[in-house]
């Protein structure tokens, strides 16, 4: 998922590198991030030119990973 690669990057993350760790062509990846924007999931430095992860983003993955735990088979 995207913002785990996100996520990963501690001081943001250039277009070019999410491209290559989400195997998105530029095209469907500027979609993805247009939603992740609005959704206040992802900022963008206009200075440093990188997407960096939010709080926001940090705890839906959070919650994400919890319900994933929740939801796994008991073996």
């Amino acid at each position: 998922m995207l913002l785990w690669g996100v996520a990963a990057e501690h001081r943001g993350i250039l277009i070019t590198r999410l491209m290559y760790i989400s195997l998105l062509s530029h095209r469907h990846l500027t979609r993805h991030l247009q939603v992740f924007l609005k959704e206040r999931l992802l900022e963008y430095d206009e200075q440093e030119k990188v997407y960096k992860i939010t709080p926001r983003a940090l705890q839906f993955i959070q919650v994400y990973n919890t319900m994933a735990q929740m939801l796994e088979p008991i073996a």
